[in-house]
């Protein structure tokens, strides 16, 4: 190729954008804006203007989307759990496979902002090792609420290899948290709700940064009803440091 295409990156009050330019470059400056995968959202060939670019960059440490109708420029994608491995369009979202086997997705036809986000957890049951997974309803703007819509509870099957779901946790209450998660019988804790997910707002990365929500994310899960409720109401959506469980060792599991 006698020349170069390539973005260059510039920021306003609300965006980051990259926009086009094409010239000679030396490879040193090819290294610095390394692309590690590009994918079309949609085929190229069709009319209706909803193809696009997505870029996978620097060590999977950025996303970039090219495509809305109108658009000049590149968007850079608000993350949370860079860096990715993978990235994939689906049923025009995107799909990016994050840090600690985490998944987030944005809808590319609404805007940039990520609609469900993802966490795991691990946690000891009677011998048994069970998998939670939170989904977060999150668009990563910094002024907007977000808010857990679902879990979903898995214990591993040693023999299969393989995590089976499970819906019910019986007489016990889950309680949840980034620093310890601990299953407790409620027959021994009547306050506690049986079949239920207690869990705290564990989103360091929104309490540490300048966001006006923030650690303030915690409640109730009714796994039979996927019912949520409020554990107590604070005056301030961003609580610095975010809460965490303390439990006694006469609340775990004999």
């Amino acid at each position: 190729m006698n020349g170069s295409y390539g973005l260059d990156y510039f920021e306003d009050s609300k965006q980051k954008h990259w926009g086009f330019w094409s010239t000679r470059c030396r490879k040193q400056e090819v290294r610095v804006r390394f692309i590690q995968k590009a994918i079309l959202t949609g085929k190229p060939d069709s009319n209706n203007g909803n193809h696009g670019l997505v870029l996978l960059y620097n060590d999977g440490e950025g996303i970039a989307y090219y495509g809305r109708a109108g658009d000049n420029f590149w968007t850079v994608l608000d993350i949370s759990h860079a860096p990715y491995d993978d990235i994939i369009c689906h049923e025009n979202n995107l799909f990016a496979l994050g840090d600690y086997n985490s998944i987030e997705v944005w809808d590319l036809q609404q805007g940039s902002g990520c609609i469900v986000k993802k966490r795991f957890y691990l946690v000891q049951s009677r011998g048994d090792l069970l998998l939670v997974v939170r989904f977060i309803a999150d668009d990563g703007d910094r002024e907007t609420d977000y808010r857990i819509i679902l879990f979903h509870v898995y214990k591993l099957d040693y023999h299969g290899r393989k995590w089976v779901e499970i819906e019910c946790l019986g007489d016990r209450a889950l309680f949840l948290g980034g620093n310890q998660s601990v299953l407790v019988l409620t027959r021994s804790f009547p306050d506690c709700e049986k079949n239920s997910i207690y869990f705290t707002d564990d989103s360091r990365e929104r309490v540490e940064d300048d966001f006006f929500y923030g650690g303030h994310d915690m409640g109730i899960c009714n796994l039979k009803y996927k019912s949520f409720k409020s554990i107590y109401e604070f005056s301030s959506h961003h609580i610095e440091p975010p809460p965490c469980w303390i439990v006694p060792p006469a609340m775990l599991e004999p």
